[in-house]
């Protein structure tokens, strides 16, 4: 169960779990509000290290996004 909260927080932004002034998941910053939910809902706090391996072992890197940008503008191209 703890294993699927943070992997729904880590999929989620910081924002939907109520993080300030974050646009994307850090490792602390996860491992944080993992361990502010646990004590709100009487769970088990977890390790930094713990929340490392759930996240690698499930393959997912929250803070490596991919973006992309993209222009209404038609000379965008001919701009850039």
């Amino acid at each position: 169960m703890t294993r699927c909260i943070l992997l729904g927080l880590a999929c989620g932004t910081p924002a939907d779990a109520g993080v300030p002034f974050r646009e994307t998941w850090t490792t602390d910053a996860l491992h944080q509000a993992m361990n502010a939910f646990q004590r709100a809902h009487g769970g088990r706090l977890l390790s930094r290290t713990s929340v490392l391996r759930i996240l690698n072992m499930a393959d997912i890197r929250p803070h490596r996004l991919r973006l992309w940008l993209h222009s209404p503008d038609p000379e965008f191209r001919a701009k850039v």
